[in-house]
């Protein structure tokens, strides 16, 4: 009885994704080349559904007789990545099936041979 809410969510999640249909966006991206360093800017809106919206945009942007732009805001940020967690042979096998198509046995002889020629470590159970 208590599963019940949850495996509806399940069905509802499933009947979404299952159904879900595309649709296109535009976005706006301005590239400025200055002193050798491309410099990019962002629509403020973000993504359009409307078309003929981020065409009359761009077309505006073109018909313009100066070639200035008002900057309203500077946003930088860092970023940092850490490293990957390492895959035991299971994750492996199905990261490469997913990611690349290969099946578990050539999977398991890449990975023997990256390992032997020191790019792997060894591999996790």
């Amino acid at each position: 009885p208590c599963q019940t809410p949850t495996l509806g969510f399940c069905v509802k999640r499933h009947i979404d994704i299952e159904t879900f249909k595309p649709e296109p966006y535009w976005l706006l991206n301005l590239g400025i080349v200055k002193r050798g360093r491309i410099i990019r800017a962002q629509w403020d809106s973000g993504r359009s559904f409307n078309q003929n919206k981020v065409q009359q945009l761009i077309q505006t942007c073109l018909e313009e007789s100066t070639s200035t732009a008002k900057v309203t805001s500077i946003v930088s940020k860092d970023k940092k990545q850490g490293r990957p967690t390492p895959l035991n042979t299971v994750a492996l096998l199905k990261a490469c099936s997913k990611a690349l198509g290969i099946g578990p046995h050539q999977a398991m002889q890449t990975a023997e041979h990256l390992y032997l020629s020191g790019y792997l470590s060894y591999p996790r159970t």
